[in-house]
């Protein structure tokens, strides 16, 4: 099935908020920043957030739409998963793992190894590929369900599913508290073109409840890590911050392709970075880390701004510049060996 230009949009610029969240995330630890720096790159990380919810409603919304009138293989499926997302995970959890023990972040242990490798649980982007397994491993239950309910009443069930569950579980381990963005992605998928004009539609209310809603919420956040203010339906308010934002998102990236060119073939950078984007995504937290010790510990770079424009650079470069032409590369070998065959 076609891949939509929206699509390629999305996960073309995701990754980049990902990576720019991790680079706030670590800014936020540098002596030299002010108290008004730290509450700036506060916000600007707590607004991306909704990325990897983004990830769960993209992950359904793809799926939903290629199997809405194809039959699901499970066997063929599952395994195709399996070697395109989780050993690709399972792979650079070994690397985060040795890479943690060689820097002195953790001690080497041959019990926690196996777990690390299975979960990569304790580097924190990595918990996204977890939970999104247990999504593909249920997936057959999660279409048929979708498939013979409405929207409403399928999203009504999975608002306080996934409410509580994010009130009562680790949300890096398990996957209820996604369940309200797969869902609603598996239905925009199995119902696109309505989903589209939906959103179109009702994009003048989205807008303003999404400012309304992220200023409140950003707001309540940084009052509750002040001690100012004790943030009680935060988990509440964070589910529909995220749905409003992963709207927004969405809309955004469909606007971004206007052109008939782009509403046919997507953009040719957009394209390419969205091929590498999987790759970009595991690997970028190494490259932040490595970026972040050199200015700190042999450049001796002071100047914050600086420090953080650097890493930020390295964190969004290095990784593209590695897994296009890598990707590239794949293409070309899988595009010879099919023509041997």
């Amino acid at each position: 099935m076609k891949k939509l230009p929206g699509i390629f949009t999305f996960e073309a610029i995701a990754p980049i908020l990902v990576i720019l969240f991790h680079v706030n995330a670590m800014a936020i630890t540098n002596p030299y920043f002010t108290y008004s720096s730290d509450v700036v790159l506060f916000i600007t990380s707590r607004a991306m957030v909704f990325v990897v919810p983004g990830f769960f409603f993209l992950s359904g919304l793809k799926l939903s739409r290629k199997y809405s009138d194809t039959e699901l293989k499970y066997t063929s499926f599952l395994t195709n998963r399996v070697v395109k997302i989780y050993l690709p995970c399972v792979f650079w959890a070994i690397i985060y793992y040795f890479y943690y023990v060689w820097r002195g972040f953790l001690p080497f242990s041959w019990s926690e190894l196996p777990v690390f490798i299975a979960t990569g649980q304790f580097v924190d982007h990595l918990y996204f590929i977890i939970a999104i397994m247990q999504f593909y491993i249920l997936f057959p239950l999660f279409l048929h369900f979708c498939k013979r309910t409405t929207p409403r009443l399928g999203i009504v069930i999975a608002i306080p599913i996934t409410i509580f569950s994010r009130m009562f579980f680790d949300t890096s381990v398990v996957f209820p508290p996604h369940t309200l963005f797969f869902v609603a992605g598996c239905y925009a998928g199995l119902l696109y073109e309505d989903f589209i004009t939906w959103l179109k539609k009702f994009k003048f209310f989205i807008y303003p409840a999404y400012i309304i809603v992220t200023f409140a919420h950003l707001f309540m956040l940084h009052q509750d890590i002040t001690g100012n203010f004790n943030y009680t339906h935060r988990e509440t308010m964070t589910v529909v911050f995220c749905s409003l934002s992963v709207l927004v998102f969405y809309h955004i990236c469909l606007s971004l392709n206007k052109s008939q060119q782009k509403k046919e073939h997507g953009g040719f950078i957009t394209r390419n970075m969205a091929a590498a984007s999987y790759y970009v995504f595991l690997s970028h937290v190494i490259v932040l880390f490595e970026a972040h010790r050199l200015l700190r510990y042999y450049l001796e770079v002071t100047n914050p701004l600086l420090h953080y424009l650097i890493v930020l650079s390295s964190g969004l470069i290095i990784p593209y510049a590695v897994f296009i032409p890598y990707v590239k590369l794949k293409e070309l070998l899988k595009k010879k060996l099919s023509q041997k065959k």
